[in-house]
């Protein structure tokens, strides 16, 4: 079983627009390094695909049952 996270960001729009969101994704390991921070933060970029950038503001492990 996989670790579930919740991230919060903020994100910025070609047009100058910024914003707010949050995101959960499993991972099949911890946090390790600012590689996965960038993976994690180009998988919101691209499912919204009108943010230009994303910026992790921060994290949190779920608890496990």
């Amino acid at each position: 079983m996989g670790r579930l996270y919740h991230f919060a960001y903020q994100c910025g729009t070609a047009t100058g627009g910024i914003g707010f969101g949050n995101w959960t994704q499993e991972l099949d390991h911890p946090i390790r390094n600012g590689e996965d921070l960038r993976w994690i933060a180009e998988a919101i970029r691209v499912a919204n695909p009108g943010n230009t950038t994303v910026i992790i503001l921060s994290w949190q492990r779920f608890e496990e049952d």
